[in-house]
């Protein structure tokens, strides 16, 4: 006669209160949920829509109308404003795609110490940006060290009035958001094979036709992510042209502070603060779109 198998306890305990389990597991995840949602909505979706609301009812108006709008809409001023936003932010994303996309490419392909890279490359994080925006103004100014440099080296006769310019909120943007196309882009790079590049040099591919067919198409993702990440930044940025820039480069965000701040208008300013938020949500949709596009074509 042979013994019935004997069954572990341990093993028939899990298998019998697996159900249990799992329903304790989905009122964990429901609960998380709720909690995420919550979040959401009371941060979030119920400030962004009492700002909306606020946008359609100006000082003196009983009703909804869209006034604000048309005010906005109808003034050259805030429209060379909202170009001023967009023309600098889209210099700036070029210049930080340019500059992020070589610092974390040399990060990527170091065969030792990539961590200590990327950590030099991320170490603007950890101070406050307008500590950052401050050493700015010192190399900035008319006897700063970029200055200094320029004349010594006989390029200007002269000190340049790079402070408060255009070119410094450029200069401070770029700054600002390097760290986060760098992050982005590092990410996407970490994920190519590196087998793919030896095949490539395997069968005759020098470093810019790889770099060109290979590296560059498969870090794509991670190069829409890093530019509408940065765009966005950009354009809301506020601290930059406040501090570094002059009275003919202020932007959009700008001008929600001193709508609220010098005037009054709280409603006005609304209505700026929605049109920011649709400039960068048509940006980012449109980012999504091509990103999507892109991954269909692969």
């Amino acid at each position: 006669m042979f013994d019935a198998p004997h069954q572990q306890p341990g093993r028939a305990a899990s298998s019998s209160g697996g159900p249990a389990w799992r329903r304790r597991q989905q009122l964990v995840y429901s609960a998380a949920g709720l909690v995420a949602l919550a979040f959401f909505f009371a941060f979030f979706a119920w400030p962004v829509g009492a700002v909306l609301v606020n946008s359609l009812r100006p000082a003196g108006s009983d009703g909804l109308t869209l006034s604000g709008y048309v005010r906005f809409l109808s003034d050259s001023f805030y429209l060379q404003a909202t170009w001023r936003t967009i023309s600098i932010a889209a210099v700036s994303t070029a210049l930080t795609l340019i500059l992020g996309y070589g610092v974390a490419l040399f990060a990527a392909t170091r065969p030792r110490g990539r961590a200590v890279w990327l950590t030099l490359a991320v170490a603007p994080m950890l101070v406050s940006l307008v500590i950052r925006l401050y050493g700015w103004m010192i190399l900035l100014s008319e006897q700063g060290p970029v200055n200094r440099i320029l004349v010594a080296l006989g390029v200007s006769p002269a000190p340049l009035p790079l402070l408060f310019s255009r070119l410094a909120v450029v200069v401070g943007i770029v700054h600002y958001c390097l760290p986060f196309m760098v992050l982005t882009i590092y990410s996407a790079l970490r994920r190519i094979d590196p087998a793919v590049r030896e095949a490539a040099a395997t069968l005759g591919a020098d470093g810019w036709y790889a770099f060109r067919t290979i590296v560059l198409p498969l870090s794509m993702p991670g190069v829409i992510a890093g530019t509408s990440i940065t765009f966005a930044l950009s354009a809301s940025t506020f601290v930059v042209p406040l501090m570094i820039g002059g009275p003919r480069d202020r932007m959009l965000s700008n001008y929600v502070h001193l709508a609220v701040e010098r005037l009054g208008d709280w409603e006005f300013a609304a209505v700026i603060a929605v049109l920011m938020l649709a400039m960068v949500v048509v940006v980012l949709a449109g980012a999504n779109r091509l990103a999507a596009r892109w991954e269909a074509a692969k």
